[in-house]
């Protein structure tokens, strides 16, 4: 039975019912190995000894020696990134100048995580490489793809790749169908916590690009609180490092332990109704009936937002407000759930692209209804979620006495406005569990 639980179409969530009393932490499988960073461009002068003289404590010193820190490699032009045209996905990425002979670059392209296929690609003498289009060069990688760059020293055999980064396209009817964002939007930065200076204020080993920062968080990667997630009131520069500030609202943490200093941390913008779903893209209009809607689902309450059809340009707003006032900058938290609701019977198509998360993922429930996103996108069962007893989840003969993990119809059929149920099953006497 436990098999038509996965969640086997990306962004789709699931909803939890939680029945006893304690809080509960789920922690994500890894996806990605721990060697995937990125490469930044390098100087001309840079020589074969010069790259193969190593001496760092990155699991990816070959990168390294690159010109990248360890884990630092996550924002364009510094490494791979993607976004989305009129007419595909293109990728972004910097090479070193004049190195041909030392370096090789092959594009990967995978429909699923697993098997990786190497397409060749042309480079140049310029320091920013376009790859146009790369969701096409293959016929499975139109509804979802993912995609890395593996750099290669022909002289040794050394290899390594960049971080992943991918793309889904969702196609939503007229009704109410869930959705979720499980790709990251590319960092601001990352460092090594150095010390703590307060209950949720930390300094980092590198400062942040805090060019257009919005609502952020601090995500842990590595370590013993690897997954748990501070979010951020400020960040502040100083000539070496950066001071974080967080608050406990949203934090999967109430404080910071000493036991973090050394880890990495990586700081990531959120996602927003705006930068998601762009009000542009759907179908805005002054009443909210005849608006794309989308519901969020906080503390046992659904918020609903609608596209309004401004002069200037649409926004989203929030049903019920009379003042009008935009709420594009409305933070959707990771694995965090939606609904997004079409009003009119033409099918619309909702794409992300970003950046495939490739540490743990902790993520806490209190008693009650909750909307679930996928934090990766790929298939996940409950067991690969690690919803089990290991991390709180209650069990029972009874469906009203144990956990319960329910599923939106409207994805499969858009007319069925229902919850599929599935309970976690215990017999007594039996020391195994299933959904």
């Amino acid at each position: 039975m436990g098999s038509r639980v996965g969640v086997d179409l990306s962004a789709r969530y699931i909803r939890l019912q939680q029945k006893g009393t304690g809080a509960l932490s789920l922690a994500e499988v890894e996806i990605l190995g721990p060697e995937s960073n990125a490469v930044e461009a390098i100087s001309p002068a840079t020589v074969a000894s010069e790259l193969l003289a190593v001496d760092s404590d990155s699991p990816n010193p070959l990168l390294d020696q690159l010109g990248y820190f360890a884990f630092s490699a996550d924002t364009y032009p510094a490494g791979l990134d993607v976004t989305e045209t009129s007419k595909g996905v293109d990728l972004f990425f910097d090479r070193p100048v004049g190195l041909d002979a030392l370096l090789g670059y092959a594009l990967e392209l995978s429909p699923d995580l697993v098997t990786w296929t190497p397409i060749a690609i042309q480079t140049s003498p310029l320091e920013t490489i376009r790859l146009e289009g790369v969701d096409s060069m293959q016929p499975d990688l139109r509804q979802r793809g993912f995609a890395r760059i593996r750099v290669t020293v022909p002289a040794t055999g050394e290899t390594t790749t960049t971080k992943a980064v991918g793309w889904y396209c969702t196609t939503c009817h007229q009704g109410f169908q869930t959705h979720g964002l499980s790709l990251n939007r590319a960092a601001f930065g990352t460092g090594r916590i150095i010390s703590l200076n307060g209950t949720l204020q930390a300094t980092v080993s590198n400062p942040m690009d805090l060019t257009n920062l919005g609502p952020a968080y601090m995500e842990i990667i590595d370590e013993a609180y690897e997954g748990h997630r501070i979010e951020l009131q400020g960040i502040t520069n100083n000539e070496d490092t950066a001071l974080l500030q967080g608050t406990a609202t949203g934090s999967t943490l109430a404080k910071l332990s000493n036991e973090i200093i050394g880890a990495f941390i990586i700081v990531r913008p959120h996602w927003t109704l705006q930068t998601a779903y762009p009000a542009t893209d759907s179908t805005p209009n002054r009443d909210p009936a005849s608006a794309a809607q989308i519901l969020l689902f906080e503390d046992g309450c659904y918020r609903t937002f609608y596209s309004l059809a401004h002069p200037n340009r649409p926004y989203w707003t929030e049903l019920g407000d009379d003042s009008l006032k935009s709420d594009d900058l409305e933070v959707i938290a990771p694995g965090h759930g939606i609904f997004l609701c079409q009003s009119d019977g033409e099918p619309h198509e909702v794409s992300i692209v970003g950046h495939v998360r490739d540490n743990l993922f902790q993520q806490r429930f209190a008693k009650g209804h909750h909307l679930v996103a996928q934090v990766y996108p790929i298939a996940q069962t409950p067991n690969q979620r690690f919803s089990n007893q290991s991390t709180g989840f209650q069990s029972a003969s009874d469906p009203g006495s144990s956990d319960s993990i329910q599923l939106w119809q409207g994805n499969r059929s858009p007319a069925e406005e229902a919850f599929e149920s599935y309970f976690y099953f215990s017999a007594p006497g039996e020391q195994s569990q299933r959904f």
